[in-house]
């Protein structure tokens, strides 16, 4: 066995100690390195930009919340101005109804105004919101066999009122109507 040993190739000793030595040298200039001679200043500087981040982040998250505070106030202005846009929808829809109601009915004034017979057809009156009135009479004849409820309906429809005993009424809604006083 002694022979296989000399026979293969051993390590030489001499270049061992010198790479040794060498590497040895290497490695004690390792301190020179400008990243391992400033190794605080750098850990400084990353700690002052991960501070810097982190105060940046906090900002931006106020400057959000902020923001998200001031759109819910936008949003609510925003609601209570469509409110008040569609309340005022309402009543110039309803305005509206009344001015049409109110023009058609003076057409039907007039109309009524040159019947010269009782049994003449009226024409009908509209209630505030433009609607035809319930129970309008036909003619002038059957205005005048108008009793209480269905007088009551009509004023009601008018937007008048219902005090006064029936012949007051009646002549009210003859009034109403457009109708002259001769004509019976």
């Amino acid at each position: 066995m002694a022979n296989v040993v000399a026979s293969s190739p051993q390590p030489d000793f001499n270049l061992v100690s010198q790479g040794l030595q060498l590497a040895s040298s290497e490695l004690a200039k390792c301190p020179n390195i400008p990243a391992l001679q400033q190794g605080q200043s750098i850990l400084d500087a990353i700690q002052r930009l991960s501070d810097t981040l982190n105060q940046a982040r906090r900002e931006t998250r106020e400057s959000f919340r902020e923001v998200g505070e001031r759109l819910g106030r936008i949003d609510s202005r925003l609601d209570a101005l469509e409110t008040r846009v569609s309340t005022l929808d309402s009543r110039v829809s309803t305005l509206t109804s009344r001015v049409v109601a109110a023009e058609r009915n003076a057409v039907a004034r007039l109309h009524n105004r040159m019947l010269h017979s009782v049994d003449e057809e009226l024409r009908p009156l509209y209630d505030t919101q433009n609607r035809p009135i319930n129970q309008f009479p036909r003619t002038p004849r059957l205005l005048e066999a108008m009793r209480g409820a269905i007088l009551n309906t009509v004023l009601e429809a008018l937007g008048e009122s219902t005090d006064g005993s029936i012949d007051q009424r009646r002549l009210t809604v003859r009034l109403l109507i457009g109708l002259r006083t001769d004509v019976p």
